[in-house]
């Protein structure tokens, strides 16, 4: 523990030393990141993903793209193993960077090691990059959330999916577990690729050797004291922060919106300052053991030009935060989102997207139903959701190998009950009855017929017009043919993964909340187009998502839904935002 903090203290003076040298590297890379390769990552991936128009959280998708979109999957293929080698790249380009401040040498001689680091004989680094990246993502998801790094996250639906059965759910677990053990014994590999230009089967033997048994507790222990000590810093901080805009809330007019938007500026500078310091004093630590064979160069950098160029990259990126503060701060058009129930049920009421379910469910008074459609085999639409009925009634049969009065006589069972399965036809009878809108979703398979769209705009599009229900499809090709067929329908873009920019047909989207980002959102209402988010059960996610200016909640609990948006109206002060930002979003 002594030693910890002796390396801290160390660290942290070099810091401190260097201080305007390494801000306009640490800016370098962030502006890199923010401005220019995450923008045009999701304008490629916008492209990408329109094009392929298929479901990408199915397998579906994987062989899509395969068979029919070979050059999109090696552009897909391209991109994952660029951001890969380019996590390395900047990785390299922080420790070289890092090690050259305090060896005071040239910028010539900077990007020399830098070529000499991320030359072909270390791509095979990609492959360490990726087990780092798993590792540094649930830190990343607590603090220390870099631009690149916070955007690759693995969607709470997945997360879902996995740890919903014991056995998936404890696979996951060993995997995760290996991954950090390996992780921790290969942790030296990288930083002497990079500093000490190993090749990288020695550098991993070195690692391996340097880690047995225990080895990296040391230099682990350091890297969490440190992590430790830099929450400490920020929620004290941050505490003062809501403290003080407590208080300022209590003026009227504008200061309380004024001073709220400096608070939160605050907030995010003090909190990449912290991040870069943090990143500096790792670097130390990380490097010791490697016991380099530092030269001083003599050659002294003007400090007035490091300030110069560190407040040019500051003021244009304050521009940017300035202004997207202020949008998220704006609670002046604030509507009333709209409570969506999702697949007909509200909690463990019933079997999902059936007529008892449903007839409990619109109790609640949900302002939308969302359900979901299945083509027959006899060209008819079935009220199901899963591609097979094997979850809900025990036969191995897809909706589309059986006829419609074949599938409304199998009996389904979920959470204790049990229900037949309905008709489209059936269910639009029972919501007219009880004055009830929905929300369509129209499942794609490759079995559906080649005019299934057509034949349900020609039966059903009038109906949906008139009753104002809406349509939406994680099917892009759906979205794309509707618009053509009747562009009066109402359909929305369904997305599993935020990968793109809101640039579709689409009349609004309705996204999975884990990796939805407010940028999305306030980029769609500039368009006028709403935006729904699914599937929020908990409470406080319900409330992150209020605050980030959603139109609408897919749930399965209706009456937290409702709670949390009586008390997220009620509690409109700039202090709430304010904590909502800092328990949530990115630095």
């Amino acid at each position: 523990m002594k030693t910890a903090i002796e390396d801290i203290k160390k660290y942290s003076t070099g810091f401190k030393k260097h201080f305007w040298q390494y801000l306009f590297l640490f800016l370098c890379l962030d502006f890199f990141n923010q401005y220019l390769l995450i923008p045009f990552s999701r304008f490629l991936n916008t492209y990408l993903f329109q094009v392929i128009s298929v479901p990408f959280s199915s397998l579906q998708f994987i062989d899509t793209i395969i068979t029919h979109h070979p050059f999109v999957c090696i552009a897909l293929v391209i991109e994952v193993l660029f951001y890969m080698w380019l996590i390395y790249l900047e990785f390299a380009i922080l420790l070289i960077g890092i090690n050259s401040i305090r060896a005071a040498c040239s910028l010539k001689k900077f990007l020399k090691e830098v070529q000499q680091a991320v030359k072909p004989r270390n791509f095979s680094a990609v492959l360490l990059v990726l087990l780092y990246t798993f590792l540094v993502i649930p830190v990343a998801e607590v603090i220390f959330r870099t631009p690149l790094l916070s955007k690759i996250q693995m969607g709470e639906f997945i997360w879902d999916y996995m740890t919903r059965k014991i056995i998936l759910g404890g696979i996951l677990l060993l995997f995760y577990l290996l991954i950090i053990i390996v992780g921790a014994r290969l942790i030296f590999t990288l930083p002497k690729m990079i500093l000490k230009q190993e090749k990288f089967k020695a550098a991993l033997a070195e690692s391996w050797q340097m880690t047995k048994r225990g080895g990296y507790w040391k230099t682990i222990s350091k890297i969490l004291l440190l992590l430790l000590l830099s929450t400490i810093l920020l929620v004290i901080f941050y505490f003062g922060c809501y403290l003080l805009q407590l208080l300022w809330d209590v003026f009227p007019g504008q200061f309380s919106f004024i001073m709220a938007n400096i608070n939160l500026f605050l907030i995010q500078v003090v909190s990449a300052l912290t991040l870069a310091w943090f990143m500096w004093v790792c670097a130390g630590i990380l490097v010791k053991p490697l016991k380099l064979k530092q030269k001083k160069y003599s050659k002294k950098h003007r400090r007035s030009n490091w300030i110069l160029w560190v407040t040019i990259l500051f003021l244009i990126s304050s521009f940017g935060l300035i202004k997207n503060n202020s949008w998220y701060l704006d609670n002046t058009e604030t509507k009333q989102p709209l409570i969506i129930s999702h697949r007909g049920v509200n909690g463990n009421n019933g079997v999902q997207n059936t007529i008892p379910a449903l007839k409990d469910t619109v109790k609640s008074k949900p302002d939308l139903v969302e359900m979901d459609l299945h083509e027959t085999k006899d060209k008819k639409f079935v009220v199901l959701h899963d591609a097979n009925l094997s979850k809900l009634t025990g036969i191995n049969k897809k909706p589309s190998q059986l006829t419609l009065k074949k599938l409304t006589s199998l009996m389904a069972y979920e959470n204790g009950h049990r229900a037949k399965i309905v008709s489209f036809d059936h269910y639009l009878d029972v919501a007219k009855k009880d004055k009830q809108r929905l929300l369509i979703e129209i499942k794609t398979t490759p079995a559906d017929s080649k005019q299934m769209l057509e034949d349900f705009n020609r039966k059903y599009g009038k109906i949906i017009l008139n009753r104002n229900y809406q349509i939406h499809s994680i099917n892009y090709q759906v979205i794309t043919k509707l618009h053509k067929i009747n562009p009066e329908l109402p359909v929305f873009y369904i997305q599993p993964y935020n990968f793109i920019y809101p640039t579709s047909l689409a009349d609004g989207y309705s996204m999975e909340y884990s990796t939805l980002n407010p940028d999305f959102i306030r980029q769609a209402h500039k368009q006028k187009k709403a935006v729904y988010v699914w599937t929020v059960d908990n409470p406080n996610v319900m409330k992150k998502m209020l605050y980030d200016h959603v139109d609408g909640l897919i749930t399965n609990n209706l009456e937290e839904a409702k709670v949390a948006v009586r008390q997220y109206e009620h509690n409109l002060s700039y202090a709430n935002y304010l904590l909502n930002y800092i328990m949530t979003m990115p630095v």
